[in-house]
């Protein structure tokens, strides 16, 4: 032993000099033979703590799905939830049968009559363009026949 550690060994609690002359008494019993046990055991555990871990890790890496997948279904939940608000809200304004509508129903009706012009207007244009692709179309074709000619 050298000077530090016996100083350090003279000067610790009785207790602490009796647990480490036990563990040095051990230390000395173990032979090359006890060595391999003791080491054969200890990879074992080792062993067996990896083969936990390893369980461990697919458990939570099953357990991290399983929440994705729950947080999948209610973001969906929540978005079907607020689409259902939203239709409620909007048969909600809608006047009823017989009753006079209130000035929001009034303007509900107001912005509902407007889409269906500017619908109306939309499918008008994509027709008007639609004809005049087709007559590009069989201009640059006249064209083409046109330069073909000797």
């Amino acid at each position: 032993m050298d000077t530090i550690a016996k100083s350090a060994a003279e000067r610790a609690p009785a207790s602490r000099r009796k647990r480490a002359s036990k563990v040095e008494a051990a230390a000395d019993k173990l032979t090359g033979a006890s060595l391999e046990a003791a080491y054969s055991e200890a990879r074992d555990r080792a062993q067996r703590a990896e083969a936990e871990l390893a369980l461990v890790r697919l458990q939570l890496e099953a357990y991290q799905q399983e929440l994705f997948e729950s947080e999948r279904q209610s973001a969906w939940l929540a978005a079907e939830r607020q689409g259902l608000v939203g239709q409620i809200a909007y048969l909600e304004a809608r006047p009823r049968e017989g009753e006079p509508a209130t000035g929001a129903q009034s303007r509900l009706a107001e912005l509902e009559n407007a889409a269906l012009l500017n619908a109306s207007y939309i499918r008008s244009l994509e027709s008007w363009v639609s004809r005049v692709e087709e007559r590009a179309t069989r201009a640059e074709a006249e064209l083409e026949a046109f330069r073909a000619r000797p």
